[in-house]
């Protein structure tokens, strides 16, 4: 009888501990995610004979400066075995310059009369990289995606893009790798 007791007595405590713990992580995410809009997604969905498979977070920037962004581990025999893996999402804080320089870059005359779509230069015959862009600040708002876009390597026709699109995605290719 006594060791029931004992169990019981905590029982209240460790349910109101967790009680709090949800409240304030609700509390935390609502603060986060609903008081810090969304300003530039670009994520690619790659499809075929690619790694990763699927859809992969290149970059997500809030209003506050807060960066998310998949990384994967590199691709060998134990990809599988590592937590990275199986959890990319990850962030990171951007400097309000750097902040400042992407939300410039997406507001280009340019870049908001960009097309919709940029079809893949030549079609590839095992996969496919579909590069999703949406910007959304001050009133504007634009949603552009692009086949089979390389980044800088110089594969790929440079012409058909507009230049601040090329220099924005340029800019957070080398956003990511300074993480």
């Amino acid at each position: 009888m006594k060791v029931k007791r004992l169990i019981l007595k905590p029982l209240p405590l460790v349910l109101s501990l967790a009680l709090v713990a949800v409240l304030g992580y609700g509390a935390h995410y609502f603060w986060v995610y609903h008081n810090n809009p969304v300003l530039l997604e670009i994520y690619t969905d790659c499809r075929g004979m690619t790694y990763p498979q699927g859809k992969l977070l290149n970059l997500r920037l809030y209003q506050s400066g807060r960066l998310e962004y998949d990384k994967y581990p590199p691709q060998e025999q134990s990809r599988y075995l590592h937590l990275r893996y199986w959890f990319p999402r990850t962030h990171s804080y951007a400097a309000p310059a750097q902040v400042n320089e992407l939300i410039a870059l997406a507001e280009q005359p340019d870049f908001l009369d960009a097309e919709p779509e940029y079809p893949a230069a030549q079609m590839g015959t095992d996969s496919e990289f579909r590069t999703s862009i949406s910007f959304r600040h001050a009133g504007h708002e634009k949603n552009i995606v692009v086949v089979d876009y390389y980044g800088d390597d110089g594969i790929g026709s440079m012409e058909r893009y507009p230049p601040s699109l090329l220099a924005l995605l340029q800019k957070v290719s080398a956003t990511k790798r300074a993480l």
